[in-house]
């Protein structure tokens, strides 16, 4: 199967062959399968779901299909178990990561929507609807603020998959670090000139990562996804192994990278409130929960809890060791902390 967009991109929507539609997860994947995450199941299949999993009330439309959406998009242990009685196609053990994960195989692709794509269909589209004409609207004005060029931009969520109705929100994509910075930054300046434009700031972290806001009271949201030369790990080159709850303060060195899905935060000055773990020092945090992204600046301190993970680079034999937030198991973060 010849797929000009593979591999595919962190956010790139997958639909398959049974109906489901996945969202791919970050930029490191096996050679024919996609790590994704569950966004949408077929309505006919609910009833495999609904013993352990919560819906959302409202349902969705897709090419008059019956769509309905999880409560939560991270179900750990419990999609897995149901997954792999009713669908085991979409499991994968992963002998880079060391456990099972929740995957697209190639040969199960019926349809990808890539946003980018979607976003070049929207403005060349003979009659949009009024959201997708706010989106439009938006996505033009932000692009002439920033200077960044229309095609650095994409369209996510319902609008890419023409499952929205008039309350949806406007979801945008800026590929590449640089683009979506100056993209951040002329939302500042829209927001202190532009009647218009708003900061939305109704979640915990929205103070640190001004990237919602309102548009002619439309809600908005705009995230980085990587430009194809800025992905630079290879799946297979490092091995990663979990090895232990971890409870965590360290400074950040650099947030670069904290502006994608993986978010990397460089860290220094670790100390570990696990006193019961082996002493080893990891470098990096790495949070795979999206509403961790770009939440802290260099030089802030970060606390949280996650797994510890050596990671053994299969070339050099090199061992580092990482944090990751968001393993599946339960009451993992990282937040800013101030010291008292």
């Amino acid at each position: 199967m010849q797929i000009e967009e593979w591999p595919l991109r962190d956010g790139d929507v997958i639909l398959t062959k049974k109906g489901f539609i996945f969202y791919t997860f970050g930029y490191n994947h096996p050679k024919d399968h996609i790590i994704t995450f569950l966004k949408y199941i077929p309505l006919k299949y609910k009833d495999l779901f609904d013993a352990k999993i919560n819906f959302l009330e409202w349902q969705w439309m897709l090419n008059n299909d019956p769509l309905v959406r999880p409560t939560e998009l991270y179900y750990g242990d419990i999609l897995l178990s149901i997954l792999r009685e009713n669908f085991p196609e979409y499991l994968y053990f992963s002998k880079v990561f060391n456990k099972e994960i929740i995957v697209v195989p190639k040969l199960e692709i019926k349809t990808i929507f890539v946003p980018k794509k979607g976003f070049s269909l929207l403005v060349n589209k003979e009659n949009p609807d009024t959201l997708e004409k706010e989106a439009i609207s938006l996505i033009k004005l932000l692009s002439k603020t920033s200077e960044v060029p229309l095609n650095n931009f994409g369209i996510h969520g319902s609008i890419l998959l023409g499952t929205h109705n008039e309350k949806s929100d406007i979801d945008i994509a800026v590929y590449g670090y640089s683009n979506f910075k100056k993209v951040k930054d002329s939302m500042r300046t829209l927001v202190s000139l532009d009647p218009s434009i708003k900061y939305l700031l109704d979640h915990k972290y929205d103070m640190f990562r001004k990237n919602r806001g309102l548009y002619n009271s439309r809600r908005f949201v705009i995230n980085a996804t990587r430009q194809k030369e800025e992905i630079q790990e290879v799946y297979g080159n490092k091995v990663y192994t979990p090895l232990a709850d971890i409870s965590f303060q360290a400074k950040i060195t650099d947030n670069t990278e904290a502006v994608f899905r993986p978010a990397h935060y460089k860290i220094i000055d670790f100390i570990n409130l696990s006193s019961s773990l082996p002493y080893v020092i990891p470098d990096e945090v790495i949070s795979m929960i999206g509403q961790y992204r770009d939440i802290a600046d260099v030089g802030d301190r970060l606390q949280g809890k996650g797994v510890l993970e050596e990671i053994r680079n299969i070339i050099t034999n090199e061992k580092t060791y990482r944090i990751v937030v968001g393993s599946g198991r339960p009451h993992e973060y990282i937040e800013p902390y101030e010291q008292p």
